[in-house]
């Protein structure tokens, strides 16, 4: 048990320097070479959401909310988890749901409906962590239920906005990254609590793999498409625009017919 311990506490220090330096990077970014603010706006969302899972990963690293769990119906055996990583699971990724929102210029209930669903999955897998062996494929399941219609939503109902616009590329790729993240967590889950093929250092090597592909890789996607997103208004939201009654010369459909000359 403690070489396991050794082995899991030097993957977490490594997750916590490279979370740590990459929020560093987008602070300075949001600081000093953002274009405009919205490309600022989602940098600092970027940066708080790999500084909190660098400091969720240093308090693991610390041993803070470290536990065992019978490996073995005898009790012989124990495996070792730690409860701070289902937290920071589900609500440092919320963030990055809430960046996505704001790059495809999503209203807030969308964002909220994502974020929900996103927490109710992580939290059917750490309730699922708690239960007893026979029990867990109902919380993976439950776990895969909230996942499948969050993809759907994201994949189909939203990013409207975004049609006809240089940004569709990255949020159709962040979509799918979101996804398949979420689905390696489940898949992490059945190979680790469910059928039990892995050891305890493969599982947080694996973890803290899916953590950085989800938050730190998504996060620099998001940096990469700064230059498209300083426009003031996208093609989906000008066409809105144009909807409205009322006089108004803004965006590529104005509704001159209803301007007067007084």
């Amino acid at each position: 048990m403690e070489e396991q311990l050794t082995k899991a506490t030097t993957v977490e220090w490594a997750a916590t320097g490279l979370m740590a330096a990459q929020a560093t990077m987008h602070w300075g970014r949001a600081n000093c070479t953002a274009q405009s603010s919205r490309a600022a706006q989602h940098e600092l969302l970027s940066g708080a959401t790999t500084g909190l899972a660098a400091l969720l990963y240093l308090a693991m690293a610390c041993g803070i909310s470290e536990a065992y769990e019978a490996f073995e119906a005898d009790g012989s055996t124990q495996r070792l988890f730690f409860h701070i990583a289902y937290l920071g699971r589900a609500f440092v990724p919320c963030l990055l749901l809430l960046n996505i929102s704001t790059l495809a210029r999503e209203r807030r209930s969308s964002a909220a409906a994502l974020m929900a669903a996103w927490v109710t999955q992580v939290l059917a897998l750490y309730l699922g962590q708690l239960a007893k062996a026979q029990q867990r494929w109902i919380f993976l399941l439950a776990a895969v239920v909230a996942l499948v219609p969050m993809a759907i939503t994201m994949c189909a109902a939203m990013g409207g906005r975004l049609h006809e616009s240089s940004l569709m590329t990255a949020y159709r790729f962040l979509v799918t990254w979101v996804c398949v993240c979420g689905a390696g967590f489940c898949w992490l889950f059945l190979f680790c609590q469910v059928f039990r093929f892995l050891e305890v250092h493969t599982e947080v090597v694996l973890g803290a793999l899916l953590d950085y592909c989800l938050l730190g890789v998504s996060s620099l996607v998001i940096s990469c498409a700064g230059p498209d997103v300083q426009a003031p208004l996208l093609p989906g939201q000008e066409e809105e625009l144009s909807l409205y009654p009322g006089p108004h010369t803004h965006g590529f459909f104005p509704n001159l017919d209803s301007c007067t000359v007084t």
